[in-house]
């Protein structure tokens, strides 16, 4: 019989039992404890980090050596995805991370539409003293509703053949000109849809009444994948390993999705079941886990989707909790790496109407950006990496509290912002690029992105020498330590990190520039948008060289399009006809196979003004 111990979680004293040899990682996700893991628990990171006691534990693993502290490993740190069970632990979790949906913005632009939407209850009201159920029910109900009987399918047929007897009043659900169900009385005023943001990293929805056209609430949280990978390419991985991978990825995704629909609906006071329609907009990846398909083709050559057009299926297929005859609507892809969400974008922000030159970003892990022109639209995608989100980073964290989400320079001296206050834990992807930036015009940094050594800063009689620290690899301190927390600070690795992620971006806003044969003076306008590009301040971006100065007066934040194009979607027929017709006009400029990529790359990574 095999041998189980028993694990002991704090803070709360939970109890776990597991025998000897289990990965500590699988055992705490099947219990329901998330831990950071970025890298999908490969030991890339270093980021899934308890404390540990117990007699017998197992020798410390290579991963462990490289991302773990002496400092660290002396107090019993160690990561979770290198470490097994053998024998009774008891394990210090992480302060738990704030996966509520505060802070995740959720308000994105959204232009004037007229309201008709695709899903629309009618009542109709049965009157057999006129005959009209004369030659047949089917038929009488296609009359009221001014369309052919054929319209019905088996399942609408016998809903009517158990209504019209009992009731005066049907109501007919439809979408477009499919009826979908039948409800016995007059329920034509309860009729809602949701729109999803499903982001890598979060997810956003909106309760919206499609009758009155009128937005009910919204809910956000943080997409329970992130558990597995904090990008896409690890989580393709992850779903490669057989159907358990895939399958758990799609269940983590509905299961949030459901959560959402019924905080949305308490807070309104509706009924679940009055949710007729769910409008998800994503990146292609995304899609791919929450319709259950493997997405293994777009994360190999040559990156190919499994579909593009938009998908339309009832809700219940893959467990979403709505009405009965509920849909989902998948708005539709350009290519593996141009998805639902950009298409979204150009929705939202109009970017296919109109004679100007328009450069539209979307900054994430995945940098998608789109130039629209009178001629066309091009777009082109760049994998920036996940140091936007603040991983890969020595001390990155996602922008929740406890975070420095900006850094300036200020008379000589660095300060620092932490989101809701206190000492700081670490630093978010808007934090790394201000300290980068505060470090380039403290003249602690160079172009090349080199940090400069204490000494020499001394010799040039710079303030702020004090600031960088080279034991243990050169940094610049941005928060000391202190009793029982670990300084705060950027390293030289962290640098080139951020240095990767900027030339990645510059090099495609390049690319599409020369495609069309523009250059950054000829755009009447640079569109920033998503949740991490709302948070960057324009200075930073051009003292880092990612935005031109002379740009910098034609920048306009336009939030969550990507939930915003959901939302026309969701209100407007019209709206999902112009998504097709957009997807279809894109053109995708594939980076990494033109010629000169690697030296317009290589040029893209110094830290200067353009």
């Amino acid at each position: 019989m095999q041998n189980k111990h028993t694990l002991t979680l704090l803070p709360g004293n939970r109890k776990l039992t597991a025998p000897a040899g289990v990965r500590l990682l699988e055992l705490l996700r099947e219990a329901g404890v998330r831990l950071e893991t970025p890298c999908g628990g490969r030991g890339l990171c270093g980021k899934c980090k308890i404390r540990v006691q117990g007699d017998g534990l197992p020798p410390l693993q290579l991963a462990e050596r490289q991302h773990l502290t002496a400092a660290q490993l002396a107090a019993g740190w160690r990561l979770a995805c290198a470490l097994s069970v053998q024998c009774d632990m008891v394990l210090e979790l992480p302060g738990p991370s704030s996966g509520d949906g505060q802070g995740i913005l959720q308000a994105g632009e959204m232009p004037d539409y007229t309201l008709d939407p695709v899903l629309r209850k009618v009542p109709v009201r049965w009157e057999r003293e006129m005959g009209l159920v004369f030659p047949g029910l089917g038929h009488s109900l296609a009359e009221a509703l001014q369309m052919e009987e054929a319209a019905f399918s088996a399942v609408v047929l016998r809903q009517l053949a158990g209504l019209w007897r009992e009731a005066e009043v049907v109501t007919a659900v439809l979408a477009g000109e499919q009826v979908l169900a039948l409800e016995a009385g007059d329920t034509s005023a309860a009729c809602y849809g949701v729109a999803v943001d499903l982001g890598t990293t979060t997810v956003v929805a909106a309760l919206w009444d499609l009758r009155a056209g009128k937005e009910m609430g919204t809910a956000a949280a943080l997409n329970p994948q992130t558990g597995y990978g904090l990008d896409v390419l690890t989580r393709i991985d992850f779903a490669a390993q057989g159907e358990t991978g895939l399958k758990k990825l799609q269940q983590e995704v509905v299961a949030c999705l459901n959560s959402l629909m019924e905080q949305l609906a308490r807070q309104s006071a509706i009924a679940r079941q009055q949710i007729y329609e769910i409008a998800v907009a994503g990146n292609p990846t995304m899609l791919h886990l929450l319709l259950g398909i493997d997405p293994h083709s777009i994360g190999r050559a040559p990156f190919q989707p499994v579909f593009t057009g938009a998908r339309y299926l009832p809700a219940g297929e893959i467990g979403l909790a709505a009405a009965d005859c509920a849909r989902l609507y998948c708005l539709p892809l350009v290519s593996g790496f141009i998805g639902a969400d950009t298409v979204a974008g150009v929705l939202a922000t109009s970017l296919d109407r109109g004679d100007g030159r328009r450069l539209f970003i979307d900054i994430g892990t995945n940098g998608e950006m789109v130039l629209s022109t009178p001629e066309g639209l091009w777009a082109c995608s760049c994998a920036a990496g996940p140091a936007w989100e603040g991983m890969n980073i020595s001390c990155g964290m996602r922008a929740e509290s406890g975070a420095i989400d900006a850094v300036e320079l200020a008379d000589g001296r660095l300060v620092c912002r932490v989101i809701a206050g206190g000492a700081p834990h670490g630093l978010c992807g808007s934090g790394l690029i201000d300290a980068v930036a505060a470090g380039r015009r403290a003249g602690l940094i160079e172009p090349s992105g080199r940090i400069k050594g204490r000494r020499e800063l001394e010799r040039e009689g710079n303030p702020l020498a004090g600031r960088v620290r080279e034991e243990e690899g050169k940094r610049i301190v941005l928060a000391e330590g202190a009793a029982g927390r670990a300084e705060v600070f950027i390293s030289q690795a962290d640098v080139r990190q951020m240095q990767l992620a900027k030339g990645a971006i510059l090099t495609g806003f390049r690319t599409l520039l020369q495609e069309t044969g523009l250059s950054f003076a000829d755009l009447d306008e640079l569109v920033i948008a998503g949740a991490f590009g709302s948070h960057l301040r324009l200075d930073s971006l051009v003292e880092i060289g990612l935005v031109p100065q002379e740009l910098s007066g034609r920048v306009r934040y336009a939030g969550n399009t990507s939930l915003s194009g959901a939302r026309l979607c969701l209100v407007s027929r019209q709206a999902r006809q112009r998504v097709a017709d957009i997807a279809g006009r894109i053109r995708h400029i594939e980076l990494a196979v033109r010629e000169g990529y690697e030296e317009l790359f290589a040029a893209s990574l110094y830290l200067q003004p353009i």
